[in-house]
């Protein structure tokens, strides 16, 4: 089996790499304080789909923690909507659902579900080792049955690169039934807005928006995104109080 890791934009470097049991270890330099985002494009009848998204949040998720920030987009089938089709255009990788893009720039897709551990792992690990040029945090995550308001800060952590650099908000949405699988982290809206931040600047906001999501299946993500280069140079991930 062959594991396909593509790092973009343009799928610049294509590196191939064979997993098997008596491959050596690799070893990365220490890792900094970056969360991972782990973009998952997948859709409802694929028991593939259904294996990939159950190893990377539960036996993946369970070993880093909040550190991995998971957002799964469904551009297709029961679950599809506009913000799933357009992030997969934006990326345009040319491969069918699963895949998973970690912090914008590390593409995986897999064929032998015995891998998906591994492959999540090391693309995980290569992540991590990228200084984040932003810190974010979650002061405040409330929701009544209509209305979520969300209290955060970005905080500049480095000289920031020319690009065009962008602010997210997700709204996601768990335990939405499909055909194997209760699916879990489903984007249903994407806020965003320019940020022109230079270091050492920061911005504390407030997000108030209409929902229709149950508050205890509700959760945020927030990360920054250079568009030009796709780099994801930060991510963090909330759930919601019912106020």
């Amino acid at each position: 089996m062959k594991k396909l890791i593509l790092f973009v934009p343009l799928l610049a470097i294509l590196l191939f790499l064979s997993i098997c049991s008596d491959a050596p270890e690799i070893e990365f330099p220490e890792p900094t304080d970056r969360f991972v985002l782990a973009e998952l494009f997948t859709e409802d009848f694929g028991t593939f789909c259904a294996l990939a998204e159950r190893v990377l949040m539960d036996t993946v998720g369970a070993d880093y923690g909040d550190t991995l920030v998971v957002i799964s987009y469904h551009p297709r089938n029961t679950y599809q909507n506009p913000v799933a089709v357009a992030r997969e255009a934006f990326y345009n990788t040319g491969l069918p659902p699963w895949y998973v893009i970690f912090d914008g720039t590390i593409v995986v897709w897999e064929q032998g579900p015995p891998y998906y551990d591994n492959v999540f792992r090391q693309a995980i690990e290569v992540a991590r080792t990228v200084t984040p040029y932003f810190n974010l945090y979650i002061n405040n995550a409330t929701a009544s049955p209509s209305t979520g308001n969300l209290d955060f800060s970005i905080i500049t952590a480095d000289t920031i690169p020319e690009g065009e650099i962008i602010a997210y908000v997700a709204i996601l949405q768990d335990s939405l039934p499909g055909s194997y699988i209760t699916f879990q982290k489903v984007c249903q809206e994407l806020y965003a807005f320019p940020l022109e931040l230079t270091y050492p600047d920061t911005l504390d906001t407030v997000l108030t928006f209409a929902h229709t999501i149950p508050v205890s299946d509700m959760s945020a993500v927030i990360f920054v995104q250079d568009t030009m280069s796709k780099e994801v140079m930060q991510s963090i991930g909330s759930p919601f109080q019912e106020e």
